[in-house]
């Protein structure tokens, strides 16, 4: 079986700060992609307008989501507990 080919031919040169170059990095590997495929997932390929620009949003959604659970749960310091673990994930 033949590998399929890549439709790719178009390249795109931007410039980024060293800074910038390493959060991309990261958040590519953090995702287990390399940049390129990071990149073109947070700006064309999401079915949001851009996955990027809405994360504030959805971090602020879960956020609103985890302190109803704590509420509901009568603020259970285990259950805190677990909460910030999974904010010091994001």
């Amino acid at each position: 079986m033949k590998p399929k080919r890549s439709n790719k031919t178009e390249q795109i040169n931007i410039r980024v700060s060293p800074k910038e170059k390493i959060l991309l990095q990261k958040n590519a590997s953090d995702m287990n992609m390399d940049m390129s495929d990071y990149i073109r997932k947070c700006t064309i390929l999401s079915n949001s307008k851009n996955i990027c620009g809405s994360l504030p949003q959805i971090v602020c959604q879960v956020q609103d989501i985890l302190n109803s659970i704590l509420e509901a749960y009568d603020n259970d310091p285990v259950l805190e507990q677990e909460v910030d673990k999974l904010w010091e994930k994001l």
